[in-house]
């Protein structure tokens, strides 16, 4: 690698052949799907909407993230790119893989993909405007944020403290589902609020094998893997009586984006092509068309019993719903015969759809072309929904007319859904909005200009998660090496990144930048110290 020095500021260079190829290969994906899209569901309208994939694919991956951009700013463009892959490039594979036209079950794929492309223009021409702003700070040699670095941030933490992390969020999850909210949803209270906060945790371990992402370069320890696979069996009993897909998966998903990340920054390098990750691909992809699809389907079938019994209970007849498979292939017929007035179905696989249903999109922006744009009730519940995210006795002086737990017991495709059909009774569901359809109902196209506005200070929250050092190699100044350090409270929240966007509403960027970075931190920082008083006394303990 070459750096090109100008004192006091260092401009970098540099190339990178994994993420070159990546490229290389995603236009090579790209064109099979395109082909075969054309090939077996010819007919304008699907054209058209690979053409908006193509020409959102062409502005990321080709014109406007270069090298140095994602290595310069890797989290907020991860954020990005999280956008582009969700909405346009996965629907596009995954709807060819799954043998489906790309604008399958979409009532209004015109509206779908023209929003997403332009909600992906005002995302760059955003992060090319943060980036102006930002460039001196950006491509100093510096040690992060004085605050954050204070506060040990940046300091690798050992592998007992990542383990103390992840089981104190396995802990937290366990007792949200299984001791405060059995029974059904309702206010746990402060403390129980604050106990939940720390389930973003409980994958810390994951990033173990990754530990150069966040400066720990030790070898990992013997038994290593037999104690992740021991905390990855408690993760999934414990995220079936929760009845969650994605507690269970996020694991995973973190995992694969870590790794990917370490790649495309070259700070993880290994040989891709060999029998043995060949062998764990494909068995991944089994497993996630396989096993893992039909558990998530029958955490469905059970779910309407997940408030009525024992959890241990609930834990053995999703399993044995699991196992049936003819309730299964049942489900599957039934879910594609089903009528009802929210239909949110687009991809077979449950999982992977988690990452790719622009049905959502789709669902939005009919209701909110029914409801019309601009609606004063719609504008004021996605506004009134910014203070919810305050806590009470603050809202009781800033604002003390606000129902908050009225608005809390409902999404904003629930209320987008109530101001247009007019039944209460949906309200509660949580059927999940998207900013599109939410943004146009509440602001019309204003909610581009509130998108902008809101995901610059966004943007440089998160690239505060991440420092960079130049060092001068033995020969001078023609040769520097650089080092890149995560904090791993950004690692531990990188499936969340990459999904920022789509949020139900541009509203929730706002909350992001008034509470949920602010809350991150600060829990981090409470368990960085925590856990580091902690392993002091367990110096001599050698099960971690």
């Amino acid at each position: 690698m070459r750096y090109l020095t100008s004192a006091p500021i260092f401009f970098v260079t540099e190339s990178n052949t994994f993420l070159n190829n990546l490229l290389r290969g995603s236009w090579i994906v790209l064109g099979s799907c395109v082909a075969l899209q054309c090939l077996f569901f010819p007919g304008w309208v699907n054209l058209m909407a690979m053409a908006h994939v193509f020409i959102g694919w062409v502005l990321v991956a080709h014109i406007y993230f270069k090298n140095r951009v994602l290595k310069t700013y890797p989290l907020s463009s991860f954020l990005v790119l999280g956008f582009c892959c969700t909405q346009l490039y996965f629907p596009l594979l995954f709807t060819t893989i799954e043998a489906k036209p790309l604008v399958y079950n979409l009532d209004v794929p015109a509206q779908v993909f023209m929003h997403t492309l332009l909600a992906l223009i005002v995302l760059l021409l955003s992060h090319w405007i943060y980036r102006s702003i930002t460039f001196d700070r950006a491509v100093r040699p510096g040690r992060g944020s004085g605050l954050l670095k204070r506060l040990h941030f940046f300091t690798p933490p050992s592998n007992v403290q990542v383990w103390m992390m992840g089981l104190l969020g396995l802990g937290a999850t366990f007792v949200s589902s299984f001791i405060l909210r059995d029974g059904g949803d309702k206010d746990v209270g402060v403390l129980g609020k604050m106990v939940e906060a720390l389930a973003p945790f409980t994958y810390a371990p994951f990033f173990i094998p990754f530990g150069k992402l966040y400066g720990q370069h030790k070898i990992l320890p013997k038994g290593f893997a037999f104690k992740l696979i021991m905390f990855t069996i408690a993760l999934f009993v414990v995220s079936i009586g929760k009845n969650s897909r994605g507690a269970f998966m996020i694991g995973f998903t973190s995992l694969g984006f870590a790794f990917a990340l370490g790649m495309i920054l070259g700070v993880i390098k290994i040989k891709l092509i060999t029998w043995k990750n060949i062998f764990f691909a494909v068995g991944t992809i089994w497993l996630l068309t396989g096993p893992f699809s039909d558990l998530g389907k029958a955490m469905v079938i059970v779910r309407h019993q997940r408030n009525e019994i024992p959890k241990s209970e609930f834990i053995r007849l999703t399993w044995e719903a699991f196992k049936d498979k003819k309730l299964i292939r049942k489900y599957d017929q039934d879910a594609k015969l089903e009528e009802s007035d929210w239909d949110e179905t687009y991809l077979d696989n449950i999982f992977l759809a988690r990452f790719c249903n622009i049905k959502f999109n789709d669902a939005s922006l009919l209701l909110a072309r029914d409801l019309g744009y601009g609606n004063a009730d719609m504008r004021r519940f996605s506004t009134d929904r910014v203070w919810t995210i305050l806590p009470q006795p603050l809202l009781n002086v800033l604002h003390p007319r606000l129902d908050k737990e009225g608005l809390s017991s409902q999404s904003f495709g629930d209320q987008l859904r109530y101001l247009v059909v007019k039944n209460e009774f949906i309200i509660g569901f949580f059927v999940t909005g998207h900013l599109s359809g939410t943004g146009m109902a509440a602001f019309g196209w204003w909610y581009l200009l509130i998108l902008a506005l809101a995901i610059i200070p966004a943007f440089f929250l998160l690239d505060l998660l991440h420092v960079k050092k130049y060092v001068n190699n033995s020969n001078g100044q023609t040769e520097i090496s650089i080092g890149r350090r995560f904090s791993l409270c950004a690692l531990v929240n990188l499936t969340a990144i990459f999904q920022f966007l789509p949020a139900e509403s541009v509203m929730e960027v706002l909350q992001y930048l008034i509470r949920g970075w602010f809350q991150l931190v600060l829990l981090y920082a409470f368990l960085f110290f925590f856990t580091q008083k902690i392993t002091e006394g367990l110096k001599n303990f050698r099960f971690f």
